[in-house]
């Protein structure tokens, strides 16, 4: 699979579980499992890393009351970075947390398809859930969203303002893209909010964070658009939140 992206300055990788997916209790593990075998490489440190463009992306699902990973997406727009994937063991992706094991046995690998967004703008779904910071007074206040917050064109365009000075920030140039929710979806559903297990306690349980799952369309520049992609949308990304799936590009 990585014959030939050696010197790729954007890459990203597809991790699918053979059968049925594995229980997890939080995707810390998963996150520093990844860190680890980037930094035996050589080629990246821990504190380049929390500065750089990486994405690690679980995409899970309940089932029984039981978080199931299924899917793993690994990706980075950063050419030290990107080096330093493409360069990585899989038999050093391995972290144990507690009673918890993770590693790479029974994971397939393989380059994710990149998306089209040629045209200026794409339908898109969630695949985890956005989390949205507001600047208070002591700290940030993430995501206690409802609905009727991305309805008002007021709030709709706080909320596109705040993801477009993420990316900024990010990726340090100008970035402006706007999200259109699916007005449609938001109709029949209150049930936009999900929370996420975030870190695993020694008691066995989990702490969450609340995020905000919908489909919706983007609109922006394409190479805007290609880039929020690869980085995900709204506040810590490297924790799996904010990632999206590009289905089309018929508005």
């Amino acid at each position: 699979v990585l014959t030939d992206i050696k010197e790729k300055k954007m890459i990203s990788l597809d991790y699918v579980h053979r059968y049925n997916g594995i229980t997890i209790s939080s995707i810390d593990i998963i996150k520093d499992a990844f860190i680890k075998a980037l930094i035996e490489t050589g080629l990246v440190t821990y504190e380049y890393l929390k500065n750089s463009h990486l994405s690690i992306i679980p995409s899970c699902f309940f089932q029984n009351n039981k978080l199931i990973l299924k899917k793993i997406r690994l990706s980075s727009i950063d050419l030290k970075t990107s080096s330093a994937i493409s360069n990585m063991k899989n038999e050093n992706v391995y972290n144990k947390v507690y009673n918890e094991t993770f590693n790479l046995n029974n994971w397939k690998t393989s380059l994710s398809p990149i998306p089209l967004c040629n045209n200026g703008f794409a339908k898109c779904i969630s695949i985890t859930p956005l989390l949205i910071g507001y600047r208070g007074r002591d700290h940030d206040r993430y995501s206690r969203l409802n609905k009727n917050e991305f309805v008002g064109s007021e709030n709709k365009s706080q909320i596109n303002d705040i993801i477009s000075y993420n990316l900024t920030q990010s990726l340090h140039r100008d970035i402006k893209i706007d999200i259109i929710p699916d007005y449609e979806y938001l109709k029949r559903t209150d049930k936009i909010i999900v929370n996420q297990p975030f870190k695993s306690r020694r008691d066995g349980t989990s702490t969450f964070i609340s995020g905000v799952k919908f489909p919706f369309t983007i609109l922006g520049k394409p190479e805007d658009i290609l880039s929020a992609w690869y980085c995900g949308l709204g506040k810590k990304t490297r924790y799996g939140f904010g990632h999206f799936d590009i289905i089309g590009e018929n508005a």
